[in-house]
């Protein structure tokens, strides 16, 4: 006949404890992780949106010196074109282009 052992208090309580923190600790491992990945993108999302706005001025910037350079090259007679020239140059100026002009 067999003999029953007790099982001693000990083993019940690491049983115990392993059964209730390890979902725990793996919740929170998750959690942890979510949080840092969506950081890591958020943080990619903002240097993508700043990488295209130094695009986009590049581009503005090019197009209006294009202008510029068109209405250096033939100065305008009348004042709607001088106006419109001050418009571009003003454009410019606020779009921050480089090199500077006046």
């Amino acid at each position: 006949m067999r003999t029953t052992r007790a099982i001693p208090v000990y083993w019940l309580i690491v049983g115990l404890a392993t059964a209730i923190l390890s979902p725990l600790l793996s919740i929170f491992a998750s959690v942890t992780i979510a949080e840092r990945n969506a950081e890591v993108q958020r943080q990619r999302q903002e240097q993508a949106q700043a990488q295209a706005q130094i695009e986009s001025r590049k581009v503005v910037c090019n197009w209006i010196g294009t202008n510029l350079d068109v209405f250096d090259e033939t100065p305008p007679a009348g004042a709607a074109g001088k106006n419109l020239r001050t418009r571009y140059l003003e454009l410019y100026q606020i779009s921050q282009c480089q090199p500077p002009r006046k």
